[in-house]
């Protein structure tokens, strides 16, 4: 579609080459306006969205984990979802993005993706936010955390 992102470690986050902040308060109520999820295992955690679903005002499905993690960077949505379990090396860059634009990328169990092995066969569950604040709510959102932290982080 012709848009750009990229970042560089320690000097933001560009869209277009225009620098971005994402913050922007959460609505009362409904706290999230837009949440994206991968779903490619077989609908096996559907039932794990309903509480985002639930909580938001518009969905997004777009089947690229390079571009759900760049609109979260920029906050064109606010929370993205990966249970089934991605690739390291899928969303290498996207991390970089969303750090750089101020926001945060964990696993389900909200730990670091820091340390993890970069190799083709790594994978971990993803959960990312354009804030903090939104990552925290996301965070609370996620019902039955013991079996989230189970399935995600191999």
């Amino acid at each position: 579609n012709g848009n750009e992102f990229y970042a560089v470690r320690g000097k933001g986050l560009y869209f277009n080459g225009e620098r971005v902040n994402p913050d922007r308060p959460l609505k009362p109520g409904k706290s999230i306006d837009i949440f994206a999820f991968e779903e490619h295992c077989s609908g096996k955690y559907l039932l794990h969205y309903l509480p985002f679903l639930q909580s938001t005002e518009r969905v997004r499905c777009l089947g690229s984990m390079a571009l759900d993690l760049a609109f979260t960077a920029t906050g064109i949505f606010d929370v993205f979802l990966d249970l089934c379990g991605s690739r390291i090396l899928d969303i290498a860059a996207g991390i970089v993005l969303i750090e750089e634009g101020g926001g945060v990328i964990t696993n389900t169990a909200g730990n670091t993706l820091d340390g993890l092995n970069f190799t083709i066969s790594g994978k971990t569950t993803v959960l990312a936010a354009s804030t903090a604040e939104r990552h925290n709510f996301a965070l609370s959102l996620i019902r039955n955390k013991d079996k989230l932290d189970k399935i995600g982080n191999k």
